[in-house]
């Protein structure tokens, strides 16, 4: 998307700064480019121990999919019905008018899910 607008950007100037300044972008995403894909080379080979203390290593892909696994999973319902950013709140986990409503916190409590902080309900 980027490398298009970048060729759009020559052929909508006609003038030489205008020529220059997207010949420029052209090259610096072309580079940007071959960076992208060495680093995703690098990623997979960098190990790293995940969690901390559990004496499991993973690329740095793994690592970001557990994490991502976690995200997820934090708002999603459990064998009983219940998230746990409600932090146990029968209410928010049981209730027909509530049950459905996932509520979305400042920030979550590391051990549990629980959110915490300024929160806002989505859904509506």
């Amino acid at each position: 998307m980027l490398s298009d607008m970048i060729r759009a950007c020559g052929e909508l100037f006609a003038d030489r700064v205008a020529a220059t300044i997207c010949t420029v972008l052209r090259r610096q995403f072309t580079g940007l480019s071959g960076l992208q894909a060495r680093l995703t080379i690098l990623i997979n080979f960098q190990q790293v121990e995940c969690p901390t203390g559990s004496g499991e290593y993973m690329n740095l892909v793994g690592v970001a999919e557990e994490i991502q696994h976690r995200i997820i999973h934090i708002f999603g319902r459990d064998i009983d019905g219940r998230r746990a950013t409600n932090g146990g709140n029968p209410k928010l986990d049981h209730d027909p008018h509530f049950r459905d409503y996932v509520w979305f916190y400042e920030f979550f409590h590391a051990d549990n899910g629980k959110g915490l902080g300024a929160s806002h309900q989505t859904g509506w």
